[in-house]
């Protein structure tokens, strides 16, 4: 009799943990369905297109389909299925770039919720030439937790990157016209 009632008790307590494991994972995965979802969730109700790409470049993974990504025109923010799309103004640029000094992967459009490299929350150097050797940009700026720096920058710009860490430094070209691509990585090699 006692064995049974061990049993039955086991028994409940095992269901009663699987029935609290589906409702949290119900309550974590809740749907998104408009765009005031998508702001309210992540905390972006009233900011700028601008400032959504800045704190979205913090966010760190894609866990249950989110995925937030930035091309010369558009931010676009999706999960499970559902997407919304923000214009970028027409006079900025968002370039995200990331140093390294052993590895990294190509890029292109910059996944501001998936991109990783390898020097996370590292302090640099950072200086943007123009063409003609001017200066539009000098300052110490330090990664993300992604290891990847953001800067918004003038649209039709063309110039040099240079990027000083430590001993090492690298450069590369740069250019933010329509179609530009908003990820660097290849070029940025330290040495």
């Amino acid at each position: 009799m006692r064995k049974q009632i061990k049993i039955n008790n086991i028994v409940i307590i095992v269901v009663v943990m699987i029935t609290l494991i589906i409702t949290l994972f119900y309550i974590q995965s809740e749907d998104i369905k408009t765009e005031q979802d998508f702001l309210e969730k992540y905390d972006l109700l009233g900011l700028s297109t601008e400032d959504m790409v800045t704190k979205l470049d913090y966010i760190t993974n894609e866990d249950r389909g989110f995925k937030a990504s930035i091309t010369s025109t558009n931010l676009r923010i999706s999960e499970n299925g559902v997407e919304v799309v923000y214009e970028i103004p027409d006079d900025k640029f968002y370039l995200s770039f990331a140093p390294y000094i052993l590895s990294t992967h190509p890029c292109a459009t910059h996944s501001l919720s998936s991109c990783s490299s390898e020097l996370k929350n590292e302090i640099f150097n950072i200086t943007i030439n123009d063409e003609n050797g001017n200066i539009l940009f000098s300052k110490e700026m330090k990664s993300m937790n992604n290891g990847f720096i953001g800067i918004w920058l003038p649209r039709d710009f063309k110039g040099i990157l240079k990027v000083d860490y430590k001993e090492m430094s690298a450069e590369a070209e740069i250019s933010t016209f329509i179609n530009d691509n908003t990820c660097l990585t290849e070029g940025l090699i330290l040495n």
